[in-house]
C-alpha cells in the first residue's frame, strides 16, 4: 500500500474517532490494525481489509441495493482497487452497481472524513474460495448529480442488481437504521 493512501485513511480514522468519540470501542479491531504491516486495501488480506461505500440520498429517501449473497438491502460499495482511496472506491462502486454519478453531500464539506465507519463479518464465500473475514467499511454520503435527479427511477433493476430508493422511515425499519439518526440532524 503507498504510504500516502496509508496515512490518509489513517488520518481519516483519527479524525472520524475525534467526531465520534463513543464508536471507539466498536472499531477496536479496526484501531490496532492501524500498525500492522501489510495493504489493509488487500481483499485477500484477513483477517480483514478496507472498502467503501456511500449513502446516496436524494430529499427524504436513500438508495439502497439489494445483495443477493448476503440477502439484505445495503448500500452501494466494494473493494478499494490498487491506488484507490475508500472515497475514490466508493463512487466508483455506486456508479457501476446503480449507473448514477454522484457528488459528495456538503455534509462532507465540513467533515472531510467518512461519515460513518462500519465493521462487519463477511460470511465464507465458497464459491470464491473466501473464507469468513471482516470489511472495515469507510461510509460516504453523497446526492446525485442534478442532471440526473429527474431520471432516477424509484425501483430499478441494473444487470442483476435490484436497487430501490427507500423513504428514511423505511429505512428506520431495515439494519442502516442508525444512518437514519445520523442523517437527521444534518438535514
Amino acid at each position: 500500500m503507498k504510504q500516502g493512501l496509508r496515512a490518509t485513511w489513517q488520518h481519516q480514522l483519527e479524525q472520524y474517532m475525534m467526531h465520534y468519540p463513543k464508536e471507539e470501542s466498536q472499531l477496536g479491531q479496526l484501531m490496532k490494525e492501524r500498525a500492522a504491516e501489510g495493504d489493509l486495501f488487500d481483499r485477500k488480506r484477513l483477517p480483514g481489509h478496507i472498502t467503501g461505500s456511500g449513502f446516496i440520498l436524494d430529499e427524504e429517501h436513500m438508495l439502497l441495493i439489494y445483495h443477493p449473497f448476503l440477502k439484505m438491502w445495503i448500500q452501494p460499495g466494494g473493494h478499494v482497487e490498487a491506488g484507490e482511496s475508500p472515497l475514490e472506491a466508493a463512487i466508483r462502486e455506486v456508479k457501476e452497481e446503480t449507473g448514477i454519478d454522484v457528488h459528495l453531500h456538503p455534509w462532507h464539506d465540513r467533515y472531510p472524513i467518512p461519515y460513518d465507519i462500519d465493521i462487519h463479518e463477511i460470511p465464507a464465500n465458497e464459491k470464491k474460495g473466501e473464507p469468513a473475514h471482516y470489511h472495515y467499511d469507510f461510509r460516504f454520503l453523497f446526492q446525485p448529480q442534478k442532471n440526473q435527479a429527474g431520471n432516477l427511477c424509484q425501483t430499478c433493476d441494473r444487470e442483476d442488481i435490484q436497487m430501490e430508493w427507500l423513504p428514511l422511515n423505511e429505512v428506520k425499519k431495515t439494519d442502516l437504521r442508525f444512518v437514519v439518526e445520523k442523517v437527521k440532524p444534518i438535514k
